[in-house]
């Protein structure tokens, strides 16, 4: 302690001396008035009081030395690394968020407004090498860690500088893989003697992980199956874990269980699924992801399942009223146990009369099922045109979706005047004009894709199939650029029966209902009827080449690495398809999204490319929608999982002994993440120049109402003993 004092010194020697002396002149004149303990107190009170005054006329002082924040800089070095990302601090949260709490200048708590509000500081990130970064900036983690190496480029960066460097504060979890030793650093600073000040960002507790898996990743049923499904869950924590198991379809959820784990517990668990129709699905196994679970790519996995269809399909006839062209059909059909043909044909305005191949007897219905679970049970739909005015939206909606997602082929007889855009939508022929030929016409059929059954057989010999003399045949006028015509009128080539490929199944549409008139001309005719008709629903039963080709879906992709989005992609003719607008929509493990253009491949047709950068491990989730030319739209799933692979995830644990050295070593201070509130003086290096303030303490207000109160005090213990 200082003083500076305002008078000589010989004067303030002179009043103390005669202030003592009033003070004891004054307590011995009391002795004959008052008890002497209470002349003690008295006197004790003033003599404090006394001090008090003279104490603050002496302007005592101390003084405070802090580096001159004009003469360094300070660094602030923040890991951005991958390891980073790891969820084991409090409340669940990531190094990451952590760290950003702590540098993000819009959050009112962080080190620039607090610890360092008075010190000049410059900040970085540092993944492989030093990155600058601006206050407001993104804080986005990723790659390997190199904090040796970003210690030396700081070092080396003031070396160049005018301004010096007093110290280092290096906010980090201690993962180090690349470039220089950090304990090589420190010592670098040490012979430096610039002091490296840390905030370790981690916990100490090991790592654990929670992970699924199916036993068998490649399945195969038939249709019709009930098939289990079964896989493990494994719990890697050294605690008990309650974890929800879940099973998808694809996007579709289909059952769950709550499976309890003891530590180190590894668990079958079995799910049941029907086999609805053929074709392959993909099945996710997940568990719902635990906060402190650092691995969150292992809490899914994904198998595929092939679904043979059996030598049996269903064929549904939907007509306004009993055809020829259907009785025809049927005798068609009654030979090859392969077909069951079903109807739902009107009788009325208000009936229909339902009939099922396998049983005898006709059932009347008031109106056609609106359940759509009822046409997912068939192959291959016939639909007559004049009924579908009669048809709601909804049950419009379900035969679209048995074509486009069940795979389901569809096919349109009649008249295209009156037909409702939610049907024209999904055939090859828009519109139709309806003539009458006055001769007949011979019929030039094509072997691919329909008839390649039949190839050189009766079906392509003459005389061949034809369209009976003064009969109304439907001629397409309006045909959607992926509609292939397989059977025309001879030179001519009027459409008749044109075919296309849409969503995951077919449609095709036939302009006349007078094909039960070859089976009257003779017996060639009777056996060409029967091969036309099984051709043609053998095909459109037999389902769809996939329209598109995800060779992401189901893999495991590396964090470290970018994620390919490449999608191959089908014409409505299954040729490749250039001229598409192609969109990827991802859906991250956190609930953001992403959306990606997929661009035509300049190399191979029928191929969009693009790709993403993930910052996270876990489950993604990809909607391709594909948007043809002719206004057809395709959107199909693709689930994938990324995981934490490399040198910087393999081992994510928190190194606080190494971060504690680096500071012992360098002369700093280690705090840890829970610590920072109590941060106040960070070290800052001994040749830094330094600003001394005088602080006068007993200049404050607090030292003068004390002042008072001694003197306050003496004057009520007087008044009380009666004294003046």
């Amino acid at each position: 302690m200082y003083f500076d004092f305002p008078y000589p010194a010989w004067i303030v020697v002179i009043a103390v001396l005669l202030a003592g002396t009033a003070l004891a002149w004054s307590n011995l004149r009391l002795q004959a008035w008052i008890p002497t303990r209470f002349r003690f107190v008295l006197g004790l009170l003033r003599g404090v009081a006394l001090l008090a005054l003279f104490l603050a006329l002496a302007n005592p002082y101390f003084v405070n030395e802090q580096p001159d924040p004009e003469a360094f800089e300070l660094v602030v070095l923040a890991d951005a690394s991958g390891s980073m990302e790891t969820p084991d601090t409090a409340n669940g949260k990531t190094r990451a968020e952590v760290v950003n709490s702590m540098i993000d200048f819009a959050n009112e708590d962080n080190l620039f407004s607090g610890p360092l509000k008075s010190v000049p500081s410059n900040p970085y990130l540092f993944q492989e090498s030093l990155m600058p970064w601006r206050l407001g900036g993104t804080y986005r983690p990723g790659g390997q860690t190199a904090p040796g190496k970003s210690l030396l480029q700081v070092l080396k960066q003031s070396q160049n500088k005018g301004r010096p460097l007093g110290g280092v504060l290096l906010i980090s979890d201690g993962h180090e893989n690349s470039g220089a030793l950090m304990i090589e650093a420190a010592r670098q600073f040490r012979d430096a003697s610039i002091p490296i000040s840390v905030i370790g960002v981690g916990e100490n507790a090991p790592p654990g992980d929670v992970s699924v898996r199916f036993t068998d990743s490649q399945l195969e049923a038939e249709v019709g199956d009930i098939v289990t499904v079964s896989g493990s869950v494994t719990n890697a924590f050294n605690q008990r874990k309650s974890v929800k198991v879940q099973l998808f379809r694809g996007g579709e959820w289909v059952d769950e269980s709550e499976v309890t784990l003891d530590p180190r517990e590894t668990r079958s668990v079995e799910f049941e699924d029907k086999a609805e129709y053929a074709g392959g699905r993909t099945y996710r196994l997940r568990v719902e992801p635990l906060v402190e679970d650092t691995n969150p790519a292992s809490d899914v996995d994904f198998a595929t399942m092939e679904i043979k269809k059996p030598d049996e399909y269903r064929v549904l006839y939907l007509g306004s009223q009993l055809h020829w062209e259907f009785r025809f059909l049927k005798q068609a059909l009654k030979d090859d146990s392969r077909f069951l043909l079903d109807s739902f044909i009107r009788t009325g305005p208000d009936s229909y009369l339902q009939n099922r191949a396998k049983e005898e007897s006709s059932v009347p219905a008031s109106e056609l099922p609106k359940d759509a679970s009822f046409y997912f049970e068939y192959d291959a739909l016939i639909l007559d045109t004049r009924l579908t005015e009669l048809l709601s939206g909804e049950i419009l909606q379900a035969l679209r979706n048995v074509v486009t997602r069940r795979g389901a082929g569809m096919l349109a007889l009649g008249p295209m005047n009156d037909s409702p855009k939610d049907l024209t939508a999904m055939l090859p022929v828009k519109q139709a004009e309806t003539i009458l030929y006055k001769d007949k016409r011979y019929l030039e059929l094509q072997i691919d894709p329909v008839f390649t059954g039949n190839q050189g057989g009766s079906l392509f010999q003459s005389p061949g199939p034809f369209l009976p003399e003064n009969t109304p045949v439907y001629l397409g006028t309006n045909v959607s650029r992926g509609g292939r015509t397989s059977a025309a009128t001879r030179r001519r080539n009027n459409p008749i029966l044109v075919v296309q490929a849409f969503g995951a199944g077919s449609t095709a549409y036939l302009g006349t209902e007078n094909t039960w008139r070859w089976r009257m001309e003779s017996d060639k005719g009777r056996e060409q009827h029967s091969l036309f008709w099984r051709q043609l629903l053998f095909w459109l039963a037999s389902g769809g080449k996939e329209r598109l080709d995800m060779p992401l879906q189901g893999t495991v992709q590396s964090l470290e690495s970018q994620i390919d989005l490449d999608l191959k992609v089908r014409a409505q003719d299954f040729g490749p398809e250039s001229e598409a607008r192609v969109t990827a929509y991802i859906e991250k493990p956190d609930g953001e999204g992403a959306t990606v253009l997929l661009n035509p491949s300049l190399t191979l047709p029928g191929k969009y490319e693009g790709d993403f950068s993930p910052a996270e491990s876990g489950e993604f989730h990809v909607r391709y929608s594909v948007e043809y030319g002719d206004g057809e739209l395709l959107e199909q799933d693709a689930f994938f999982a990324v995981s934490p692979t490399g040198p910087e995830l393999s081992d994510i644990s928190f190194r606080e002994s190494l971060l504690r050295d680096v500071a012992r070593i360098t002369g700093g201070n280690y705090y840890g993440y829970r610590e920072r509130e109590s941060i106040e003086d960070l070290s800052i290096a001994d040749h830094i120049p330094v600003v001394k303030n005088r602080v006068y303490w007993a200049h404050r207000w607090p030292y003068f109402l004390a002042l008072a109160l001694f003197f306050l005090t003496e004057w009520y213990r007087r008044r009380i003993l009666g004294l003046k």
